[in-house]
């Protein structure tokens, strides 16, 4: 699995803005180590503060700026965000781009009108 952050964005791949909270929380279980990554600290963190505030998360950290993340903090990042969603299961149908302020981006083909 690689996990990049892009420049202008807070989602590390293969994760996207239509992902939902189960269907990460979903993927995470498929893999004990995926619970484990440190890779994952910043979006789950950005995401267990955002439900924890009921608001868009901000961003407190920079994506890499934690040269040492513990694994356990983690998997503590994956219970809380799980036990919000058990709490309250529509939070587990957000989307990770509502819940975080990101903005997916589509490409729209020269010549063709949208309209709203």
């Amino acid at each position: 699995m690689t996990l990049s952050f892009a420049s202008s964005d807070r989602i590390p791949s293969p994760f996207t803005p239509q992902w939902t909270i189960a269907a990460v929380l979903e993927w995470i279980g498929v893999d004990d180590e995926r619970c484990h990554d440190e890779r994952l600290f910043e979006i789950l963190d950005a995401v267990d503060q955002a439900l924890a505030h009921g608001s868009v998360a901000g961003a407190r950290t920079a994506p890499g700026s934690h040269a040492v993340v513990p694994s356990a903090r983690v998997v503590a990042l994956v219970r809380s965000v799980a036990s919000r969603v058990v709490a309250d299961p529509a939070q587990g149908a957000r989307r990770l781009g509502e819940v975080l302020g990101v903005v997916e981006q589509t490409a729209v083909s020269r010549g063709v009108l949208v309209t709203v």
